[in-house]
């Protein structure tokens, strides 16, 4: 799993291990491609030029499908719409309890167990 400033502590005591974390899309992009996590949690609101969206966008034109729990503190038609189109995408709305990023990462996990899956 790849963590983009987030409650680290909550994944942990989920008992999912966090591989990394960044805080712009662009270090974020580079340890996916690097550590090539199961699912990555990122923050809409990224540093510098990217934002969560951009960061799942360029992840899908590299044929990266991972599963992505995108986290934003604001709930905006907007964000779904633009979010149309990118596979394996989930939209979380903070803050997020302990059980919301349980039942989201249970989901998130078995789709990628399903790539995994269908991939071998």
């Amino acid at each position: 799993m790849l963590l983009s400033v987030v409650e680290e502590r909550m994944l942990t005591s989920l008992g999912y291990k966090v591989l990394g974390t960044a805080i712009s899309g662009e270090d974020g992009l580079k340890k996916i491609e690097e550590l090539k996590p199961d699912v990555v949690v990122s923050d809409q609101n990224l540093m510098r030029d990217m934002n969560g969206l951009d960061v799942v966008a360029h992840m899908r034109r590299k044929n990266i499908n991972t599963p992505v729990l995108l986290l934003s503190g604001y709930s905006s038609v907007d964000l779904v719409e633009d979010s149309e189109g990118l596979d394996n995408l989930e939209i979380l709305c903070k803050p997020i309890n302990l059980e919301q990023l349980r039942i989201a990462m249970s989901e998130a996990s078995r789709v990628a167990d399903e790539l995994t899956t269908y991939a071998a």
